[in-house]
């Protein structure tokens, strides 16, 4: 069959196999461990796959997020389960039917795709004590931590003074933390602990990240304020997470050492990924987050791609510097990291 020619679109993301040639795909930022064992066991074992194809899924996910509750120390009825982190993020948008919304730049593109879809108008800054006095002025403000695609880590006093701001105004602070479990520190790092006193904070996770099941969609969403709980409720589709997610979370909160496995392993390899790029000239983030972010004064997406190798072009995130090129790519195993270098001093004529 063809290849269907890829479409020019503002809100392009990673992991676009089905309209290119894809050998090795570095632009999604999954674990490189893979799924967990015990989430791939699901799909071995026929009877239970039959079983959970042919019954309706649970649509309040009891069980799943009971699982949750347990697993982070959370009130169950905070946890709202969603198809993907992107579909909170639209019906909490919609929730919201905000008339201003604020974006820390770079950022994940979903935030201003949604607020744009409610015709909110939007507001973007890079700078930090810029967007702690624009809190005030919107409905809704979006963070990501650690930030996507530089991988940097925000204070954590940052986020609290626009925490406080937003409460003096009414805003909902919105914080991305859908990164923060690829860092060790992460119970001091979540805001979870917030949720409580603070109603207007709004918490985002996912599994595709950090469990390597972005094909499951499973992502979820944390608030203490009922209201828009039930707001939220009521626009997300019935049975919107699938049977299979459902169970493919569970299994996967009951893993206890996948997590610092994936730990131990990026803190290794992201350093000699790193300094391997750097060694080739080219300017590295230095981040915190299972992928890597740099600068190129040459355009690598091109002849990358053409051996095969689909690595993210920042091009389209607000804020980068232009007269360069900015790409993102994930790290993984070993020896597919060294092919990918090799790979590139090849495009860069080394």
């Amino acid at each position: 069959m063809p290849k269907i020619k890829q479409r020019e679109e503002k809100y392009a993301h990673g992991g676009d196999i089905y309209r290119n040639d894809v050998v090795l795909d570095y632009s999604v930022n999954g674990n490189p461990l893979g799924p967990p064992a015990s989430v791939i066991s699901i799909f071995s074992d026929p009877v239970r796959c039959a079983k959970l194809m042919s019954s309706y899924p649970d649509p309040e996910c009891a069980l799943l997020r009971s699982a949750l509750a347990a697993h982070d120390g959370l009130p169950i009825d905070s946890i709202i389960c969603t198809n993907g982190a992107a579909e909170f993020i639209c019906c909490l948008v919609k929730a919201v039917s905000p008339k201003k919304g604020l974006v820390l730049t770079p950022a994940f593109s979903e935030y201003e795709r949604c607020l744009e879809a409610v015709n909110a108008e939007c507001i973007f800054t890079d700078d930090e004590s810029m967007f702690i006095q624009a809190v005030r002025t919107v409905d809704i403000a979006f963070l990501c931590n650690p930030v996507n695609p530089t991988g940097v880590l925000l204070e954590g006093s940052f986020i609290k003074k626009a925490l406080y701001a937003a409460e003096e105004n009414g805003t909902y602070l919105v914080v991305d933390e859908s990164f923060l479990r690829f860092l060790e520190d992460f119970d001091m790092l979540t805001f979870r602990g917030y949720l409580k006193t603070h109603r207007r904070l709004v918490i985002i996770d996912s599994f595709t990240k950090i469990y390597a099941m972005p094909g499951l969609r499973l992502g979820f969403g944390l608030s203490s304020d009922e209201v828009l709980r039930e707001r939220l409720l009521k626009l997300l589709p019935t049975w919107n997470v699938s049977a299979f997610s459902q169970e493919a979370g569970i299994k996967a909160l009951g893993e206890e050492h996948y997590i610092d496995n994936t730990i131990a392993f990026l803190k290794e390899e992201r350093q000699r990924l790193s300094g391997l790029l750097k060694d080739l000239g080219f300017k590295v983030t230095m981040g915190h987050a299972d992928f890597i972010f740099f600068e190129s004064n040459i355009d690598l997406y091109r002849p990358l791609l053409a051996s095969g190798i689909l690595i993210r072009d920042c091009g389209n995130y607000r804020g980068m510097k232009p007269g360069a090129y900015h790409y993102r790519i994930a790290v993984r195993k070993r020896t597919e990291n060294d092919l990918l270098i090799r790979h590139i001093r090849e495009a860069a004529g080394f």
